[in-house]
């Protein structure tokens, strides 16, 4: 029986544009690389890197999400991508060279110790643009429409949620996380 209800469970909730993740709980709280914790007026929020970029390249790039404004729009008519908002990304490059990085995907993950759904999200723009060498640059990347529907993250609101960008770049890859709970407009 308990096999039956988690297949009917995924199959639910993966025909409504979540996808169901079954983990084992580590009792370790999360991905290991480090984590800086930033603190808004209204939100305290972590962030945590982990890169694998090749240093064959004299642009050496570094990736921090610093503000992530995501909520889903449950107000009366939930249409079948709900999720609104941007994130902020500042792209620090510490080589010699310009250089930029290109999203590769990013995705809103909401777990609890039991299960997980995981919403792709699609940003504009997908590249850090070129960012100068020394150079500092902070860059709002609007979530744009995601095809599927997505309408089930309403009924996951106030939860905490985070947000995963990955970045590819001369081969390698970086990405970096960002936690902060699930708003929701009713």
């Amino acid at each position: 029986m308990r096999l039956f209800l988690t297949i009917l469970s995924f199959l639910l909730l993966a025909g409504c544009g979540g996808l169901v993740v079954f983990e084992r709980d580590d009792g370790e709280g999360g991905a290991g690389g480090s984590s800086t914790t930033s603190t808004t007026s209204t939100t305290t929020a972590t962030s945590s890197k982990s890169s694998t970029a090749s240093t064959g390249s004299s642009a050496q790039i570094d990736p921090e999400i610093i503000d992530v404004n995501l909520g889903a729009n449950c107000m009366p008519k939930i249409g079948p991508d709900p999720i609104l908002g941007s994130i902020v990304v500042r792209y620090t490059n510490q080589g010699n060279a310009a250089g930029s990085l290109v999203i590769a995907d990013a995705q809103i993950l909401i777990a609890n110790p039991m299960e997980g759904w995981a919403f792709p999200l699609e940003l504009s723009p997908t590249s850090s643009g070129t960012i100068a060498a020394g150079a500092v640059v902070d860059v709002e990347h609007a979530k744009v429409t995601t095809p599927g529907d997505a309408s089930f993250i309403c009924s996951l609101c106030g939860l905490d949620a985070s947000v995963t960008v990955r970045w590819l770049k001369d081969g390698g890859e970086v990405s970096d996380v960002f936690a902060v709970p699930l708003g929701c407009a009713f």
